[in-house]
This record gives C-alpha cells, sequence and structure tokens, in this order.
C-alpha cells in the first residue's frame, strides 16, 4: 500500500500553538494535579516531620526502648500487605501522573534537548527507586532509606520544575496567535 501522502513522523505541537480551549484545560489541570501531589507531601511531612527517623519508622515501625512486655509501639512495622498496597497504588498512579505531564511538557519551548529529554525520563526511575526503597528499607538494611529520600526529592524537583515551566507557557503564550 503506497500512500500519495507523506506523514510526519515526529508531530510538533507547541504549547503555545494551542488554542485558549485547550491552554484552559490543560492549564486548569496542571493546578488540580499539583494540589492533589502537593497534599500527598503535605501527608508525608505529617508521618515523618520531614526526619529520615520518621521515614524509617513509618515503614519499619517504631521501637520500644522499655522492658516492658506490656509497652505498645507507637508505629507498627509495615507488612507486606501494606506494602504492596502503597507500592501498586503510588506506582500506578505516579506513572500515570508523570506520563500526562511528559505529554504536556513535551510541548514546551523553553526547555529542550538533553536537559528536556532527562525530565522526561527522571521520574520513572525516581518511582522505582523509591518505591522499590520502601522495601529495601523495611527486609533488607537501613540505607535504602538514603535511596528513598535521594529519588524522592529528585522526582519531586521534576515534577514541580515540569509543571512551573508548563503553566508559565500556557500562561505567556503568544497574545497575537489567540485561536
Amino acid at each position: 500500500w503506497k500512500s500519495s501522502k507523506k506523514w510526519e513522523s515526529n508531530v510538533k505541537v507547541h504549547l503555545t500553538d494551542l488554542s485558549k480551549d485547550i491552554r484552559i484545560i490543560l492549564l486548569s489541570y496542571l493546578i488540580v494535579m499539583t494540589i492533589g501531589v502537593s497534599i500527598g507531601l503535605i501527608y508525608l511531612a505529617n508521618t515523618s516531620e520531614w526526619k529520615a527517623s520518621g521515614i524509617q519508622e513509618h515503614y519499619q515501625g517504631s521501637s520500644t526502648d522499655s522492658m516492658d512486655e506490656f509497652d505498645i509501639p507507637d508505629k507498627f512495622p509495615k507488612t507486606i500487605n501494606a506494602l504492596l498496597l502503597t507500592t501498586h497504588n503510588h506506582v500506578i498512579t505516579f506513572s500515570i501522573i508523570f506520563l500526562l505531564l511528559g505529554l504536556i511538557f513535551s510541548m514546551n519551548t523553553l526547555i529542550t534537548g538533553k536537559v528536556k529529554l532527562f525530565l522526561l525520563i527522571e521520574p520513572f526511575a525516581s518511582i522505582i527507586l523509591t518505591f522499590g526503597g520502601i522495601w529495601g528499607l523495611r527486609f533488607a538494611h537501613d540505607y535504602f532509606l538514603y535511596v528513598i529520600i535521594l529519588s524522592a526529592i529528585l522526582m519531586y524537583f521534576c515534577f514541580y520544575f515540569m509543571v512551573a515551566v508548563c503553566i508559565y507557557q500556557l500562561i505567556n503564550h503568544e497574545i497575537s496567535s489567540d485561536k
């Protein structure tokens, strides 16, 4: 089968080329998604107090220093079922978040080249490292705490940076091309 028309293999659509309606819905989506992700960070702050020991205690449980056999720890170690549920929910949700954000970010014209490619790919590696790290922390070694912290910092940095670039470009489009 031969086509008389050649289809461009690399369709180039930029955020500034989108109609006003599409820019508004993307902007709304980015704002609401950022609120949701930020609420997750507030929950993390609430459960860990932004301390490495708080993250460790959240997954490994709290220790009781007392010799009293009736002393009950504040937090119990996460069970395999609890870790499965946490990992399942977060890996799927973050994958969808970064897929959609990546599709939007890929249309920006401010960040290009290798930096753009890094920002598009890195969050997926951080998802695996962060949520794989909680399994390592719970069942293997305390050093996985640092894998969790570093990969989560990188993942959230990428998220907020990409959102900021997209929002900036959606708001500051070329006025003369109001479609």
